[in-house]
């Protein structure tokens, strides 16, 4: 982390030396994203640093269900559920990363394409650096030049990783905790025999019903985990950008348990069955979720919220830079 930080430190100095020495808004804001992924990437990491211990816990407890899981006869519905989720992870991972390395191809044949228009127009080679870094020494110095490319480029690559590993665990969790509220959710509907006569044993019906309870239990306490890993650093990533942790599913998923209850054959179950099938749903009806530090809950809702107060400040800094620009013009 020392690597990225000496880069943080530049892009601070150098918006400080900018503003000092009375750059326009436009110019300051110009290292503003290089800077908040930086950021945010320093606080994902101590986040995840911070919480590793609970990480651990929540991927064995993903690990112990899917093991459960393992055990049991599955059908050709729930193989293909599956594939379906893991799919939309790849793609989502695959997208991710072809799009931040092209963006990070992009700003390191910057400098070049930069430095070959200038020369083909002026006949002069002016060297320019993938990002704005303030350094105490005169950067565009061809020996110097390389080595501040290198360390920038690096630093870039660092803060994506930093940034977007966190956020695959969480995505990968997610995958994997909406299938198994999908196989709990079928489990309840399928634990009364669809007969006209229902008779159960006690024992064999007491048996199945606490495993399944004890399903439950462990998937209330991965998502608790995953709030607890990563609801600060969440919290961040809704000021920024939370298109990512968005795509996490669990939270519908985790609601429609009360509704598997209603759709099983609770009505032809003994009195006792029946009470502790509606303990079951009044527990289902509170939704699995995660959370920006208790602030908001994430989901689409909050994602499209976001954009549109993006928008909203867009438009406000617009207006006044214009004004400000018109003033000046008459």
């Amino acid at each position: 982390m020392i690597w990225i930080n000496t880069d943080v430190v530049g892009l601070f100095a150098w918006l400080i030396q900018s503003a000092y020495t009375g750059k326009s808004f436009i110019e300051l804001t110009n290292v503003a994203p290089c800077l908040a992924l930086c950021i945010l990437g320093d606080i994902q990491a101590f986040f995840h640093m911070k919480h590793s211990r609970t990480t651990r816990k929540l991927i064995q407890s993903l690990c112990y269900l899917q093991s459960m899981s393992a055990e049991n006869e599955k059908d050709k519905d729930d193989i293909t559920f599956l594939k379906a989720q893991i799919k939309i992870f790849h793609i989502a991972v695959k997208s991710l990363t072809v799009i931040i390395v092209l963006g990070i191809a992009q700003f390191g044949i910057n400098p070049f394409v930069i430095t070959a228009l200038h020369y083909h127009r002026t006949g002069e080679v002016v060297l320019s650096q993938p990002f704005i870094v303030l350094y105490p020494f005169d950067q565009t110095d061809i020996r110097y030049y390389f080595f501040v490319y290198v360390h920038t480029m690096w630093s870039a690559v660092i803060a994506v990783l930093t940034l977007l590993a966190p956020c695959f665990v969480c995505y990968a969790c997610s995958t994997f905790i909406i299938y198994q509220f999908h196989l709990l959710k079928k489990n309840i509907e399928q634990i009364i025999p669809y007969k006209n006569t229902v008779h159960l044993k006690d024992d064999e019906f007491r048996e199945e019903f606490m495993e399944i309870i004890e399903r439950h239990r462990r998937l209330i306490q991965c998502v608790d985990l995953m709030e607890i890993v990563y609801t600060e650093s969440t919290l961040c990533n809704v000021v920024t950008s939370s298109i990512l942790i968005c795509l996490t599913g669990f939270n519908v998923m985790s609601s429609k348990l009360s509704d598997a209850v209603y759709n099983s054959q609770w009505y032809g179950a003994e009195a006792s069955i029946v009470k502790d099938l509606m303990i079951v749903a009044a527990r289902a009806r509170k939704p699995c979720k995660l959370t920006a530090l208790r602030y908001t809950d994430i989901n689409f809702k909050t994602f499209t919220k976001i954009l549109s107060t993006s928008w909203s400040y867009f438009a406000l800094l617009s207006s006044v830079y214009n004004r400000e620009k018109n003033q000046e013009n008459n």
